[in-house]
């Protein structure tokens, strides 16, 4: 029995192996071919090859590379091919830039996500695509909607559309280095646009709306979320103005006075013993 378990698993290692040399170099060359097509969609026309000035920019463990397009001496464009972590694994994209850092387009060259949700990221005109199309990262929130920023998500595939959106911004951050284009207001560690100004304004502005004063509020760049130092601390500060404490360990609400908030008196158990105490004096 172990002789001719040891035989079918010998038959199907070397038939697996067989297969995979007989695919390697179509499925390689495939790759190339969608690689080849995709910055000639993504850059504008040109007249040298880009692949010959193609450069690597390091991003973490793996790299991004930017491929120069030229038309005669001038550059006409980039095309970066970066990538990304996406719910059912890596996303590799192409994105073109224009001279001054607009996105031209943007083609995936691979992807493993969910069909008919995740999957649509590949699709032409998908909503993340058409949110970037003609923009300069520099110039819009990276992120989606729910989180804040100004990128649509694809529906139900929020995962998706943050790696496409992370991807896109790790392209922006090779094409800066390598373009040598103006960088001031771009957070290359984080892939978002960094301006305190407009920080700034938009929490006075969310202040003004709501009516709210004194939060000590910090704006979470990655997720978008905004965290309340009222809300991590669990203190309820309309409870705590009416003298009321919160017993933050068993969850439970002492009530150490009874405050009229309206009038402003406070009437304690002392202040009663008092009260008949002297009311005891007159009687007698």
């Amino acid at each position: 029995m172990v002789v001719v378990l040891l035989g079918i698993t010998a038959v199907t290692s070397s038939a697996v192996g067989l297969v995979y040399r007989v695919t390697e170099a179509p499925i390689a060359q495939a790759k190339l071919h969608k690689k080849a097509d995709a910055l000639a969609q993504v850059l504008p026309p040109f007249d040298n090859t880009p692949a010959d000035e193609m450069q690597a920019v390091a991003a973490g463990n793996d790299s991004v590379y930017v491929y120069t397009a030229r038309m005669g001496q001038t550059v006409a464009g980039y095309a970066v091919e970066s990538f990304a972590s996406g719910f059912g694994g890596p996303i590799r994209i192409m994105v073109g830039f224009g001279p001054d850092g607009r996105i031209r387009n943007i083609q995936v060259l691979e992807q493993t996500e969910t069909p008919g949700l995740g999957a649509k990221l590949a699709e032409e005109g998908n909503p993340v695509q058409a949110s970037l199309l003609g923009k300069s990262p520099a110039e819009v929130k990276m992120s989606v909607r729910k989180d804040g920023g100004d990128i649509d998500a694809i529906t139900a595939s929020t995962i998706s559309s943050r790696a496409y959106i992370q991807a896109v911004s790790l392209a922006y951050t090779a094409f800066l280095e390598v373009s040598g284009a103006d960088a001031s207001g771009w957070d290359a560690s984080s892939g978002a646009t960094s301006s305190r100004q407009v920080r700034e304004e938009e929490a006075a502005t969310s202040d003004s709306a709501s009516g709210a004063t004194g939060r000590n509020e910090e704006a979470d760049t990655a997720s978008g979320a905004t965290p309340s130092a009222d809300t991590e601390a669990g203190t309820d500060t309309e409870s705590a103005s009416a003298g009321v404490v919160g017993d933050t360990v068993s969850g439970a609400t002492l009530q150490t006075e009874n405050t009229d908030v309206s009038s402003g008196a406070t009437s304690s158990s002392a202040n009663h013993v008092s009260g008949d105490n002297e009311q005891k004096g007159k009687r007698q």
